[in-house]
């Protein structure tokens, strides 16, 4: 049986046009969760409604990159996630790691803070991490978790995110 040059020619330019189209378009992702923030001591519980829009871009030989805001009470925070520099970790991470981690890095005074350091699974329905505010959380570091609406709930979604890396 002989194959054509020209329908190898065709599937392979398919082929490479799906992967193009694959690895360039964005995923936008929009989410909208009740939030559990509480102390470390548990003596602390706020609940808040959390909105998350992000924008992720897939790589073919790392982890996918990140971007966008969560918003926690009328506040919102830009986020993103940092690829490896390593070649060999960074493929390892895509395909060990259940959940991405989002890092909120501003400028303040010229030194760098870090308010809210976050884990988000892969399917972006858990949410789970520690936030510093000065108006939410007073400037004490406290743990988030959604979609959560009482400790137990929030362990739960603590469970989930940490049992899967």
């Amino acid at each position: 049986m002989k194959i054509n040059k020209s329908t190898v020619r065709l599937v392979m330019l398919v082929i490479l046009i799906f992967i193009f189209v694959f690895y360039y378009n964005p995923k936008k992702i929009s989410r909208y969760f009740n939030a559990c923030i509480y102390s470390h001591s548990r003596d602390e519980i706020i609940t808040k409604d959390i909105s998350i829009e992000l924008n992720m871009r897939r790589k073919l030989l790392n982890k996918n990159l990140i971007e966008g805001t969560i918003t926690i009470n009328n506040k919102t925070y830009k986020v993103k996630t940092f690829p490896y520099g390593d070649l060999i970790r960074g493929i390892k991470s895509k395909f060990n790691e259940e959940s991405y981690l989002l890092i909120c890095i501003e400028r303040d005074n010229g030194r760098s803070i870090n308010p809210i350091n976050i884990k988000i699974s892969k399917d972006f329905n858990y949410i789970y991490g520690n936030i510093r505010d000065e108006q939410l959380s007073k400037g004490r570091e406290m743990m988030i978790a959604a979609p959560a609406n009482n400790i137990k709930e929030a362990n739960s979604v603590a469970d989930k995110i940490n049992s899967k890396n």
